[in-house]
């Protein structure tokens, strides 16, 4: 490995100790390196706090970075938002080489810190470990190009399709490992969908217990016909207790909701159930991936089933899912599915 593939793949490092805490910021990680030596790292350590360059730069002093080669898994910000450009700190402290894996797709960026950095005399090397650049930050790139969340729906079931008994009875469907599998996903992504029927009887709190990310902010989405009524309801206030925001969304059409994660800047969401929300998103073609449990038991009939309401009335109306990896998770069987590129989910 070249010492520039090295240094990169400390960058990313970095950057996944913001993993679950930057969305819809990207995950970023910077080393600051002059000589072969490490003088300083850093990363972007959630959304409207410092980015990994300015973290970095800011333990040294001008004369230690004055010279100095700046790595950083994707190209530095050229705009104002809530924190200066990047670029201007990078000027600042007089680094004479930046090396980036990947361009920022942002249309405020999309290669112009790399024109603005070069335009004043920094040298400027891009494209190193892309591929992992990409992978580490597949979700950003993704809302970023084509402006929409990705929709990942999740669900434990019997191999007859059965997610609860006749008397809603579903805890624990899935196994233990299964469970931890699932606390990955909460999380690595920025929200969590449920509908009103499952707040209501399953009262949950939608949070995240995978261990070291128990604080995280992960927003919260309740469909129904009727927010205000949801928005009373004690089931509702106890969900807004757990970290991150809470809401009650009625989407009329997958126009509302899409338009409204954009509102909300929400880049990536996992759908819980029940049934009938499960439906909704297969029907109207918004799931990007699926990742389910079997559980090898069959439960009958009567049983509660995964897409709840009617389907098609031909083969030929089915839109398949391509499988992207099955597994056994304790005594489940994991099956991934996907529609397009299989975006990394856990890394």
């Amino acid at each position: 490995m070249s010492a520039d593939s090295a240094f990169m793949a400390l960058c990313f490092s970095e950057a996944r100790k913001g993993m679950g805490m930057t969305s819809p910021n990207p995950m970023v990680g910077a080393v600051v390196v002059r000589n072969g030596e490490i003088l300083s790292v850093g990363y972007h350590l959630r959304d409207g706090s410092a980015h990994a360059e300015v973290e970095a730069l800011q333990k040294l002093s001008l004369s230690e970075t004055s010279g100095a080669t700046l790595y950083v898994n994707l190209e530095p910000c050229c705009h104002y938002g809530r924190t200066p450009p990047c670029t201007l700190a990078i000027l600042s402290a007089k680094i004479a080489r930046v090396v980036v894996a990947n361009l920022d797709p942002d249309a405020r960026v999309a290669g112009n810190g790399i024109e603005i950095l070069r335009s004043h005399g920094v040298v400027v090397d891009v494209g190193v470990l892309a591929e992992q650049g990409e992978r580490l930050n597949s979700i950003y790139f993704h809302n970023r190009r084509t402006g929409r969340p990705y929709i990942v729906l999740k669900a434990a079931m019997t191999l007859d399709g059965k997610v609860a008994t006749r008397t809603g009875d579903s805890k624990w469907i899935s196994g233990e490992e299964s469970r931890y599998f699932s606390q990955g996903l909460r999380r690595r992504l920025k929200a969590i969908l449920i509908g009103k029927n499952t707040l209501v009887e399953d009262n949950p709190r939608l949070n995240c217990r995978f261990p070291g990310a128990e604080n995280k902010p992960l927003d919260k989405i309740v469909f129904t016909t009727n927010p205000e009524h949801v928005q009373v309801s004690p089931q509702f206030h106890d969900l807004a207790q757990t970290p991150g925001r809470a809401f009650a969304l009625n989407a009329s059409s997958p126009d509302v909701f899409l338009s409204f994660c954009k509102e909300q800047r929400i880049d990536s969401v996992l759908v819980e159930g029940g049934g009938k929300v499960l439906q909704w998103f297969v029907k109207n073609n918004l799931a990007d991936r699926c990742i389910l449990f079997y559980r090898p038991c069959f439960m009958g009939n009567d049983g509660c089933s995964v897409i709840a309401g009617a389907g098609p009335a031909k083969l030929s109306e089915l839109a398949d899912f391509s499988v992207v990896e099955t597994r056994v998770l304790g005594n489940n069987i994991m099956i991934d599915l996907c529609r397009g590129d299989p975006l990394c989910l856990q890394d």
